[in-house]
């Protein structure tokens, strides 16, 4: 029992680059409490998801959660605003379509990151792949090889589009 829980904590502590390239990937899969039906924690603090569960709202105000929501207003973003704020949820709109990642909504993630430092932070939008795309815009942006921040979300953003926008956007990046 002792070899395994020993196991466990050296896999828990690998980085999400060394999963992946042992052919191990996070699960998106989520379970009873989780905020969505797909979730994925990118960072210690930042979680990807797709639409949220009614019941996740308790939870984000219990941790003090930022929600950025990546989704249309067309898309019911409009509606979660109000209903986040009249929960007392902090909640921002940053619309993303399926194209490359706008630069001021990348240089705007990481504003909003590094003013909220110790709190919890949940990028989503309807499946977590728009969210999933502008996260690894940032860690592109943040000096991250392309590769590796692709592989960082490469279970949640699934739609082939969606990664060649990222790619797309390391290549508008390059100096």
């Amino acid at each position: 029992m002792e070899r395994l829980l020993l196991s466990v904590r050296m896999f828990l502590k690998m980085p999400l680059w060394l999963l992946v390239l042992l052919g191990c990937t996070a699960s998106v899969q989520a379970g009873e409490g989780s905020l969505s039906l797909q979730e994925l924690q990118v960072a210690p603090r930042v979680t990807i998801a797709g639409a949220l569960r009614p019941e996740a709202v308790a939870r984000l105000r219990a941790t003090n959660a930022v929600v950025v929501d990546m989704r249309q207003g067309e898309e019911g973003a409009t509606e979660e605003g109000r209903a986040m704020a009249a929960a007392g949820v902090d909640w921002i709109a940053l619309p993303q379509d399926g194209g490359v990642p706008a630069s001021a909504d990348v240089q705007l993630l990481g504003q909003l990151l590094a003013a909220r430092p110790d709190q919890p932070v949940v990028l989503h939008c309807a499946s977590g792949n728009r969210a999933g795309k502008l996260w690894a815009a940032y860690r592109i942006n943040s000096g991250v090889p392309v590769e590796s921040a692709i592989a960082e979300v490469a279970s949640i953003v699934t739609r082939a589009p969606l990664l060649d926008a990222i790619r797309q956007y390391s290549s508008s990046e390059e100096p």
